[in-house]
Formats: structure tokens, C-alpha cells, sequence
């Protein structure tokens, strides 16, 4: 129903929940034993020496690394990658009121919203969105579902109960799970809209 959104570290990761951490996320082996780094839908490389020579090759990403990883002498590698990554996207965390709510803040959530989340949960939402991981800021990344068919929180609410969970929804109980969905709204970081200055991109020719 929601589009990637910036989520908690210690939630699982990945379009199907696989990495357990953002830190692990694109050297983790999957169950064909094919890191994520490599795999022909993440990356079109064929095994790690390819990404990792293929990075070296882009000027300026060595001294970044070896900035980044002083002590080691070979700093561009797969766990090093996935380091990196990793430090990236936890910039991109969005605390939430659900988030104070989670910390003990019961008043964090208003009375609807914490009847939203009672209604989510008994109607078996959370079985597929993984708890919230994959739900944070998804009222603000309308429209929804992969082919973006449909234009507004309330009627996904109403097409996932139906269709994926076989539950039928009144207008009261898609307005409270709304509500609570609302209440995983956060606060974008100051730099979010900054564009980073990155490396070129261009890849020098192998030798």
C-alpha cells in the first residue's frame, strides 16, 4: 500500500523485509545465497569484485572510503558499502508521534488514533506491513498500490481490507485506522531536500 519511506533502523528492510538492519542491507546473502549488492534486480552486477571495481573506478569515491575507513588498506569493499549505506539512511529517519507514543507518550496519540491502531491490528494489517516499518509517511505519498490506482488513504484502506485481508471495513472503522496511519507521520530532517555533492558518476576504464 505505501511506498518506501524513511523507517526505523532496527526494522527489518528491503522490498520484502529480508535485512534485518539498514547495516546489512546490500552485502546480506538472501536465501539463494546471493548478496543484494550482486543480485541482477538490485544492482545488474555480476559478483562483488564487479561493484566493488566498478566504485573504485568512479573518481573520488576512493578517498571518500579511505576517509571513511581509515585503518584498512583495501576500504572499498561489500561490508564497507553496506556501512556507508547504512549511515546514510539513518539521516533519513522521521520520528513521529507514534514514535513518542511507542516511548511511553501515551497522550502522543489522540483517542482515534489509538483506536485506529486497535482496529489495524485486529483487522491483520500488521501481518502484512510487518508492524509499521513499511507504512511511515504513507499519508503523504499518494497514489498508492504499485500501479497508483487509487488516489486516497481511505479507499486503500478499504481496497486492502477487502481484497488482501477478506475484511469488510464501515466508514468509522476506516476512519480510525486512517487516523492512527496519520499518526506515522514525521518530521523531515533539515537537509532532506539538500542535495548531496557526490562523485561524478563517470566510470574510468578498467586497466
Amino acid at each position: 500500500m505505501a511506498k518506501p519511506s524513511a523507517s526505523r533502523p532496527d526494522q527489518p528492510q528491503c522490498w520484502d523485509e529480508f535485512c534485518h538492519s539498514l547495516a546489512r542491507r546490500p552485502d546480506e546473502p538472501r536465501g539463494s545465497g546471493v548478496p543484494a549488492l550482486t543480485s541482477p534486480i538490485t544492482s545488474g552486477q555480476p559478483d562483488e569484485n564487479a561493484v566493488t571495481d566498478r566504485l573504485a573506478r568512479i573518481a573520488g569515491y576512493a578517498s571518500l572510503f579511505k576517509a571513511a575507513f581509515p585503518d584498512e588498506p583495501h576500504p572499498i569493499t561489500l561490508r564497507n558499502i553496506a556501512k556507508a549505506v547504512g549511515a546514510y539512511e539513518r539521516t533519513l529517519v522521521t520520528p513521529s508521534p507514534f514514535d513518542a507514543y511507542l516511548a511511553g507518550n501515551r497522550e502522543a496519540l489522540p483517542p482515534v488514533a489509538r483506536i485506529g491502531l486497535e482496529e489495524f491490528i485486529n483487522s491483520g494489517f500488521v501481518a502484512c506491513h510487518n508492524g509499521v516499518a513499511s507504512l511511515r509517511n504513507v499519508a503523504m505519498t499518494p497514489p498508492y498500490f504499485h500501479d497508483g490506482s487509487v488516489a486516497t488513504l481511505p479507499e486503500a484502506v478499504k481496497v486492502m481490507a477487502r481484497v488482501q485481508l477478506g475484511v469488510p471495513l464501515n466508514d468509522a472503522d476506516i476512519r480510525d485506522i486512517v487516523a492512527f496511519l496519520q499518526s506515522l507521520t514525521g518530521e523531515l530532517p533539515a537537509n532532506f531536500a539538500t542535495a548531496p555533492v557526490l562523485p561524478s558518476g563517470t566510470v574510468a576504464p578498467a586497466k
